[in-house]
């Protein structure tokens, strides 16, 4: 279930960026129909954010926003729980042996979008309550191109380099 999350939230992430590129696209903003509950801790956790723009789709909320220049998405669950945020990260963002991993394991494969995804880790006991100060798991997923061939792979905060995912 929390892969399907995470793939749910990084394929999200990747469609909406390719959106955004393409300023005939409109986003509706759908406020109205994110519970009162996932507002508040939205307002709470990311109180600095401007340009809040919020989707509903099968009743799982995310929030398009910006803090301190950085676009970020906020993703929370059918439940109202916040399961975590992405922002667009480089490859230069990577751990070094993560970035080594990849040329090893994908050579001749040409790097494109990276995404950073940083989750809250229901493992892990949060004391606080807070999604801010909950146990967090981080990770960075890359796009990764091969002639007409494209796929994810996930890199962990020490550079292990997993296969995620065949996008095309």
């Amino acid at each position: 279930m929390k892969k399907f999350i995470l793939s749910v939230a990084v394929l999200a992430t990747i469609t909406l960026s390719a959106l955004a590129a393409d300023d005939s696209k409109t986003v509706k903003d759908d406020s109205k129909n994110v519970p009162v509950t996932v507002l508040n801790q939205f307002n709470s956790e990311f109180s600095g954010a401007k340009n809040v723009t919020w989707t509903v789709s099968d009743s799982a909320p995310k929030a398009d926003f910006v803090v301190d220049g950085v676009s970020k998405t906020a993703f929370y669950n059918i439940s109202g729980d916040f399961v975590g945020v992405t922002q667009e990260a480089t490859i230069n963002d990577l751990p070094a042996y993560g970035v080594k991993q990849i040329s090893k394991l994908y050579a001749g494969y040409n790097t494109g979008q990276v995404i950073k995804f940083v989750a809250e880790d229901p493992e892990m006991p949060n004391f606080t309550n807070s999604p801010l100060t909950a146990p967090t798991t981080t990770n960075y997923y890359v796009s990764l191109t091969k002639g007409n061939k494209e796929i994810l792979v996930q890199v962990s905060v020490d550079g292990t380099v997993s296969y995620f995912k065949k996008v095309k």
